[in-house]
């Protein structure tokens, strides 16, 4: 039988406070390397997948190849999760719109094969200097949509008694921990530990933008011609998760 593709599901709801439509675009349409990021992050997507989503109220945000579904604003994202619901398909993965996934990544979100997974980083980014840990999607099979339904229902209902509902609330829902704890879970979390980010702030922008556009670069050629004008350590930022694809290739183009 033929393996039925995942349901990827593009979340980009928020109010755009913190980014105060900065470059005159929502933050998730800000570009890197020429393309917009949600944008990109569609593109790199379909490699896997071309059943992709958007949730969001914001006709700024308007990306290419992906179908739409718009809903109302919403204060939380737990709330724009569960207006996602009716979205959900098979295996479903849903992921935030304002993050820059890696290549590495995004692999690796595709291949986890967990019922229910959070995929996020635990701790300081040293690649983009983020300061603190950061949760970037989530993945659940059908078996464990009631579980990630109930969790999205309880944090929901939290954020009426004044506490936050983000993702590292419903996270630590599904975990039976204090809601604003940032710890490892083993078998719930799935740790992305290379240059992936969000972007909240212009300030968080303008300190990963060099970084973002060397990423973005399609050809490995390309990047490492730029290593030079960025300085080593900007380039460590991009390093990781190429690393031995560049070996390898500068080991096959050198002379023998």
């Amino acid at each position: 039988m033929e393996k039925i593709p995942p349901r990827v599901i593009l979340l980009a709801n928020g109010s755009e406070i913190r980014w105060g439509h900065y470059q005159g675009v929502p933050k998730q349409m800000v570009p890197f390397n020429g393309e917009p990021n949600i944008e990109r992050t569609i593109r790199l997507v379909k490699a896997f997948t071309d059943d992709v989503w958007l949730v969001t109220w914001n006709d700024e945000i308007n990306p290419r190849g992906a179908r739409r579904l718009k809903v109302e604003p919403t204060t939380w994202l737990a709330e724009t999760t569960y207006l996602s619901k009716q979205l959900w398909q098979g295996r479903t993965i849903i992921l935030l719109g304002d993050v820059f996934f890696s290549r590495h990544a995004l692999r690796k979100i595709f291949t986890a094969q967990d019922d229910l997974v959070i995929f996020g980083r635990i701790g300081r980014n040293h690649y983009t200097g983020c300061g603190h840990s950061e949760l970037f999607g989530a993945a659940f099979n059908p078996a464990a949509q009631g579980r990630f339904l109930l969790a999205l229902e309880q944090v929901i209902e939290d954020t009426r008694h004044g506490e936050y509902g983000k993702l590292w609330q419903v996270y630590n829902k599904l975990a039976n921990r204090a809601p604003r704890s940032k710890t490892d879970v083993p078998g719930l979390l799935c740790q992305i530990s290379d240059y992936t980010d969000d972007l909240d702030w212009p300030e968080e922008y303008h300190r990963v933008k060099k970084i973002y556009d060397l990423a973005a670069r399609p050809s490995i050629l390309a990047q490492v011609e730029s290593w030079g004008r960025l300085g080593i350590i900007r380039a460590r930022a991009v390093l990781s998760p190429i690393k031995q694809r560049i070996i390898k290739w500068l080991k096959e183009k050198r002379p023998s």
